[in-house]
């Protein structure tokens, strides 16, 4: 059995902090006990908590303009490693392991990092941390691992790791969720998960509804999810404002953080994905996949990794309105296409938790010599 400290960089719940978390819990604990390390509190540390794994704040989150603040948190690090005798430490993104590096190679131990984020040549952090010395990066596409080899002047190995998701509940009823929101069958729903931040293009869907609207006034728009992370915390007013100017308000509702986001992806009949910059992943999509919901995704990024245009979902342009319109109205007056679509987004693979923590685990028995 050997111990891995994993550090995050902040305690809110965003894909790449949920993605992870699954990957903790499923963690065969005979071979290895994960040790979380967070900078900041937040939903994460119940999250992590309640999945049974030992989890520890710092008192402070550092400023990585300051080298005693840097200091202190590689120095709380690496006592938290050698008081656990840790054998490995697994970084959550560049800012955890820019931290984290360091204070692994203080510590004696490998390091391996998860780049959940899109690599950009302009980021000093994304620069700081690939420089910053590990045994192995994991990018969670093949998308996220292009980009990230423009930086990887250490050649270092790099491992694709799709994030995963959990199998659809079997017990999620449709009919009661819809209620719940008052919609009939007669309705066409569209799901909009994640957090509100304006390079995710939920103002793309609010003035594609608004197009679409007077050919299908039956279609309504639901937003899961919040800001997170402390950015743009009045975009969702600026979204507000936005859908009573163009007369949609009554089809659109902000539910905020949802944890019963597996009933709504079954009890809608689209899930949108719209952001305007490259998607590093997409766990959205994964996630309507994999509860048959069918799929209008950006053609960007790594979107293509996991839909085909007109085989287990709709591509369309990243920002573009009319193009997004379009879509729901062709999904919205075509059932039979939307079930096809779904079907097939269905049946198209991903990664359970399992699978991608078997995945993890044997980058873990490569490194340490199992």
């Amino acid at each position: 059995m050997k111990r891995v400290t994993y550090v995050f960089p902040q305690g809110d719940l965003g894909g790449a902090e949920i993605a992870t978390a699954r990957i903790l819990r499923s963690h065969n604990r005979e071979r290895y006990v994960p040790v979380a390390l967070l900078f900041s509190p937040g939903p994460l540390v119940e999250h992590l908590t309640s999945l049974g794994i030992d989890v520890r704040v710092a008192q402070r989150k550092p400023r990585l303009r300051s080298s005693q603040e840097r200091r202190s948190a590689r120095e709380w690090i690496v006592a938290n490693i050698r008081d656990d005798g840790a054998a490995l430490l697994h970084s959550a993104m560049c800012w955890g392991h820019a931290l984290a590096g360091p204070a692994a190679r203080a510590a004696g131990i490998p390091a391996v990092w998860y780049q959940h984020n899109r690599p950009e040549l302009t980021s000093v952090f994304d620069w700081w941390a690939s420089l910053n010395g590990a045994r192995t990066i994991i990018a969670n596409s093949h998308f996220t691992a292009r980009l990230q080899r423009r930086l990887n002047l250490r050649r270092t190995p790099i491992e694709v790791v799709y994030p995963p998701v959990e199998p659809p509940s079997t017990t999620c009823d449709r009919a009661a969720t819809r209620a719940e929101f008052g919609f009939s069958e007669r309705d066409v729903v569209a799901l909009l998960p994640g957090r509100l931040q304006k390079w995710k293009g939920q103002d793309t869907a609010i003035r594609a509804l608004a197009l679409a609207s007077s050919d299908a006034g039956n279609l309504h728009l639901l937003f899961a999810g919040g800001t997170l992370f402390g950015l743009e915390p009045h975009y969702k007013s600026e979204l507000e404002t936005l859908a009573d100017n163009l007369g949609v308000t009554d089809q659109v509702r902000f539910l905020g953080h949802r944890d019963d986001i597996g009933a709504l992806y079954a009890a809608c009949d689209m899930t949108l994905h719209t952001s305007r910059d490259p998607e590093p992943y997409g766990l959205v999509v994964a996630e309507g996949r994999s509860h048959g919901c069918t799929i209008i995704a950006s053609d960007a990024g790594a979107i293509p990794e996991q839909i085909k245009d007109g085989e287990n979902g709709l591509l369309v342009a990243p920002n573009d309105p009319d193009a997004l319109a379009h879509a729901m109205l062709r999904l919205t007056h075509d059932s039979e296409l939307r079930h096809k679509l779904g079907e097939a987004a269905a049946a198209t693979p991903g990664a359970t938790p399992e699978q991608a923590t078997a995945q993890l685990e044997l980058i873990y028995d490569l490194i340490l010599g199992f």
